[in-house]
């Protein structure tokens, strides 16, 4: 909210919960921060306001734009205030802003009285319009699943501010190395960087992203990195015996659920192989994320902020993205280990590693390309997967998917087009009163 430019923009924050002090430095900052950036911030508590009310305070402020930041990922009074503006405006003709869909939910709402939603060219792909012997003009497309019109922003649609937040969870050794990072990763029983043997997978994702699928080809890939003595194609590689799978827990019968997976289906595997970390507070995250040597991404569910984090913090991510081919996900995702990624929560881990320019090295096209991209980053760990992990800690103060000030000027560019087209009063064009508003591609 901060980078804004105020000679064109003002800016209203509306909080339907109360903030309240909370053990979690973290959060009272990023409270405080909002509420600093923001050039009024207005609490709208449904406990002691109605929608009407809340409306009210709305109208009477006379925005031209409004984005909703939560959709269906949160209390259903917000979907319900966004609602009730459109109602009002059809019935009454009032001062209408332009409705805007961000971050919250990971998909179209389906709601006619959401004008826009933001997105990038990965995590939804424009339609494509040539296809060899073909008649279909659109031959692969999602986009006509999404009712808003769409603003597409360049690198990545995801925002964060991890560059002026989060700097101090960084470790003097984050490139890696260094006796800091090695006692924090004997506090979590990770094997230290002094083990030439060691690497350490991780996915601190919430555990219900991770999908049967998935959790098989790390433990195929685990398998192979411990027992690769075995595999041909890697014999001549150093020996990687204490290769360990670092998930998050969120409870005893997780844990339990998953090692007993390995127990049953992999015997070679010993049980501490898996090693589970608590949920901890938002500091220690991400000092403890640096630990990590390889974060993956969960396919079905990709990491968003949790991506940002461990790119932030010098940790490559795997991540999968189908082919824009036409292929249907009936024709694979039912094998035996492939895995869809149609829908816009499984393509941001793609967009996060363009915006941190790892896309060539870590995007997979299947699920057998990212069992193999972790095995040859173990068994390379002083090679080109080094280098890969210098290559992203070296890059992060310039690149795009952490410039948050070019993130919001790129933004501003798509609100300034919304406001010439809606026109001065606001009161809705006849392509809004049809409900029907073009894609804005915001070029950089």
């Amino acid at each position: 909210f901060q980078y804004h430019d105020r000679d064109d923009f003002e800016i209203y924050t509306y909080s339907l919960n109360r903030p309240m002090s909370t053990k979690n430095e973290g959060e009272d900052d990023e409270v405080t921060a909002i509420q600093n950036g923001s050039d009024c911030f207005k609490l709208l508590p449904p406990s002691e306001l109605s929608l009407l009310d809340m409306a009210k305070q709305i109208q009477d402020d006379e925005l031209h734009i409004i984005v909703d930041l939560c959709g269906y990922a949160g209390t259903s009074k917000v979907a319900e205030l966004m609602s009730l503006l459109k109602q009002q405006h059809q019935q009454q003709q009032q001062h209408f802003p332009v409705q805007i869909s961000y971050m919250g939910f990971p998909g179209s709402s389906g709601a006619p009285y959401i004008d826009y939603m933001i997105v990038d060219d990965i995590v939804v792909p424009p339609p494509t319009h040539q296809k060899s012997g073909s008649n279909d003009n659109e031959w692969w497309s999602v986009r006509k699943w999404y009712t808003e019109g769409l603003i597409y922003m360049p690198h990545c649609y995801f925002v964060n501010s991890h560059l002026h937040c989060a700097h101090d969870a960084l470790l003097p050794s984050h490139d890696g190395r260094g006796e800091a990072l090695d006692k924090r990763k004997n506090r979590y029983g990770l094997p230290s960087n002094n083990d030439n043997d060691g690497f350490v997978f991780c996915c601190h994702s919430r555990p219900d992203k991770i999908d049967p699928k998935t959790f098989r080809v790390w433990l195929n890939a685990l398998d192979r990195v411990r027992h690769h003595n075995q595999d041909q194609q890697h014999e001549n590689m150093p020996r990687m015996n204490n290769a360990v799978l670092w998930l998050l827990k969120s409870c005893d019968e997780m844990e339990d659920n998953l090692r007993l997976i390995v127990k049953e289906e992999y015997p070679n595997l010993s049980q501490e192989a898996l090693i589970f970390a608590s949920i901890a507070e938002r500091n220690e995250h991400l000092s403890r994320l640096a630990c990590a040597d390889l974060f993956l991404d969960t396919p079905s569910y990709n990491a968003h902020t949790l991506g940002c984090d461990a790119l932030f913090v010098g940790v490559p991510m795997i991540s999968l993205l189908r082919p824009d081919n036409g292929e249907r996900e009936d024709d694979y995702v039912n094998s035996n280990t492939e895995i869809g990624t149609t829908k816009l929560a499984s393509r941001v881990g793609a967009s996060l590693l363009r915006a941190a320019g790892m896309y060539d090295e870590m995007v997979c096209e299947d699920m057998i390309s990212y069992e193999e991209l972790m095995v040859s980053c173990a068994l390379n760990k002083d090679g080109w997967y080094d280098h890969a992990r210098q290559k992203l800690i070296s890059s992060r103060e310039e690149c795009p998917l952490f410039n948050t000030k070019r993130w919001v000027q790129n933004l501003e560019l798509a609100f300034r087009e919304i406001a010439w087209n809606s026109g001065d009063s606001f009161k809705g064009s006849e392509r809004r009163r049809k409900g029907t508003n073009d894609d804005i591609l915001i070029l950089d």
